[in-house]
């Protein structure tokens, strides 16, 4: 689980949303990475409003339009932003949770 130097506030989730590098011997283009990554990821942190029923380290997925990335230092990133590691939203853009 990636280390989360953000705290959430009210109903927010933290989560990490890796983009795949490679499909196959294909290399992704890091914007095209991002752009395409899936709605889906893994809840690192919930602020203290946050559903209860949301599970820090469990996978959710989430609506396509929730949401955004930001760096480490909490600033808004770009979608091509290799510096854009974690993805914030509200606990009620989270769909469902991912039972692998």
């Amino acid at each position: 689980m990636t280390d989360c130097p953000l705290e959430p506030v009210f109903d927010r989730v933290i989560l990490d949303r890796r983009a795949p590098s490679k499909v196959g011997s294909i290399i992704i283009p890091s914007a095209a990475r991002m752009r395409n990554a899936p709605c889906r990821g893994r809840v690192i942190a919930k602020g203290p409003t946050a559903d209860e029923s949301i599970i820090v380290g469990a996978e959710y997925i989430f609506g396509v339009h929730a949401g955004g990335f930001i760096t480490k230092d909490g600033t808004p990133a770009a979608l091509e932003d290799e510096n854009a590691i974690f993805f914030v939203c509200s606990d009620t853009d989270l769909i469902a949770l991912v039972k692998e």
